[in-house]
């Protein structure tokens, strides 16, 4: 059948045509997946959900990741599978990026609590004024 995800009320498979991964989910409630495929010289697959990395696996299919088949989306009859976005990149994303995603997709509450942890400064240090504000005491040891 070639490369191709397909999708269902309760799971979803992403195939190379050789080997598959899948992941499964409770029906009905919103989630977030993210399919990437790494075409380094690591050649993994990837399933994210809801920003947790949730399956990986190397592909095989030596004649690359392109593909012509459509998304399956499917269902018994009386469901429905509800797609609220579709991201389609032209380059490589990583799993952090994906994970900053899914944050910033999860509105207010979920920006803030990228705020809250966003503690580093430019240089990848404790930001003392990042932190202060959510610590009642801070005790600061040197040598």
């Amino acid at each position: 059948m070639g490369n191709n995800i397909q999708i269902t009320a309760n799971s979803a498979v992403f195939n190379d045509g050789v080997d598959s991964i899948d992941t499964k989910f409770n029906e009905g409630k919103e989630i977030k997946l993210a399919f990437i495929v790494n075409s380094s010289s690591t050649h993994l697959m990837f399933i994210i959900n809801n920003g947790v990395l949730d399956r990986a696996i190397k592909w095989q299919n030596s004649s690359g990741f392109n593909t012509s088949s459509n998304l399956v989306l499917g269902c018994s009859s009386g469901c429905g599978i509800k797609i609220s976005s579709i991201r389609i990149y032209d380059r490589a994303i990583t799993e952090e990026s994906e994970l900053n995603n899914y944050i910033l997709d999860g509105g207010q509450e979920a920006f803030s609590r990228f705020e809250r942890n966003n503690i580093l400064n430019t240089n990848k240090e404790i930001d003392i004024e990042a932190v202060s504000n959510y610590l009642p005491v801070m005790v600061i040891k040197t040598d």
